[in-house]
């Protein structure tokens, strides 16, 4: 059976948004996603050099997973580590002679006092590599803000900070079995809109296959007022699962 004409146009748009989001993974500063007549969608992606992976990651089958979040605490010890880092790049090109270990050590604080933790990996003491683009001696101090208890990025910042958590120095610090990802939409007002920060677990605890159903209402509580909520239904195995997994996290 055919789609209908309100269907069809329905279908293009969410393709469009999904892609969007998937776009938005290359931290590219100016994309170009529109719609050309009535099932066409034009891509643009200006300066990326890793054509194939890009077709692949937008062309692929949409897979839902379920990551767990780790804790605030480990978040931002993380990040001031890579903040230290970009601190001594920083101060390495205005005086070459000084130690980074030094500059590390006296990096401003992101989030206040945070205890270390040898968990985060080891210090790094080498100029931390970035993508071409990203402003010379930045550092996430500058590009990072709290929105509550929250990690937020400007969205004219968000491809900077990409780039600076994609580089291999930052890469050591960030244990292998967590990783950091942004929000698929931004929020706030037009002209001040940010994307959130958040470090997942990388094996996701659950998948799609363990969704038996799933249906869409409108929130009308005074928390979720007019907010879409998505209600699953999952398989047995979802609840021994999703069951287990609370069941490990029911005091943290």
């Amino acid at each position: 059976e055919g789609l209908s004409d309100e269907e069809a146009k329905d279908a293009v748009a969410r393709a469009q948004e999904v892609i969007r989001n998937r776009v938005d993974q290359f931290g590219v500063a100016e994309p170009t996603i529109q719609r050309q007549g009535d099932t066409r969608i034009i891509v643009e992606l200006p300066g990326l050099q890793d054509v194939e992976r890009a077709k692949n990651l937008i062309g692929q089958t949409a897979l839902l997973e379920f990551q767990l979040v780790e804790p605030e605490v480990d978040r931002d010890r993380i990040l001031q580590r890579i903040s230290g880092v970009l601190a001594a790049r920083a101060a390495e090109r205005k005086a070459p002679a000084a130690s980074a270990e030094e500059a590390e050590e006296k990096a401003p604080s992101l989030f206040g006092d945070i205890e270390g933790d040898e968990s985060v990996g080891p210090g790094v003491d080498e100029e931390a590599e970035s993508d071409p683009g990203t402003p010379p001696g930045a550092t996430l101090a500058s590009l990072l803000q709290k929105v509550g208890r929250e990690v937020a990025i400007g969205k004219r910042e968000l491809p900077a900070v990409k780039a600076l958590l994609r580089a291999p120095r930052a890469q050591e610090i960030i244990p292998n079995d967590v990783e950091f990802l942004f929000s698929s939409k931004p929020e706030g007002a037009t002209g001040d809109q940010y994307y959130i920060l958040y470090l997942v677990q990388k094996v996701p605890k659950m998948t799609g296959a363990m969704i038996a159903d799933a249906s869409v209402s409108i929130g009308q509580s005074v928390e979720y007022l007019n907010q879409p909520i998505v209600d699953l239904l999952t398989t047995e195995e979802g609840v021994r699962v999703f069951k287990q997994v609370t069941g490990n996290y029911i005091d943290e």
